[in-house]
């Protein structure tokens, strides 16, 4: 995998977007599931553990700090077109 600092500006652009993507996805999923164990537990009266639930958005971490160091990239190559 190429460094940032390697790829085209279009190339850190779609890759922020595709981040974005995920990020949008899993955020979707997460409200989806705690809906539904939402559900299960209050309708159904059910006890199920919710350890999943709560310990999804720490696996957005490394995706969230990918998708902040291409933001600066961006931002840094942008404001030194500017410049040019």
């Amino acid at each position: 995998m190429k460094r940032l600092s390697e790829l085209s500006l279009e190339e850190l652009t779609k890759q922020r977007n595709a981040l974005k993507g995920v990020l949008i996805a899993f955020a979707l999923s997460f409200l989806v599931l705690g809906c539904i164990y939402g559900y299960i537990w209050f309708v159904k009266q059910g006890s199920i553990t919710c350890i999943p639930l709560m310990v999804l958005p720490i696996t957005w971490i490394p995706l969230g700090i990918s998708l902040k160091n291409l933001n600066k990239e961006i931002k840094s190559r942008s404001v030194s077109h500017k410049d040019s």
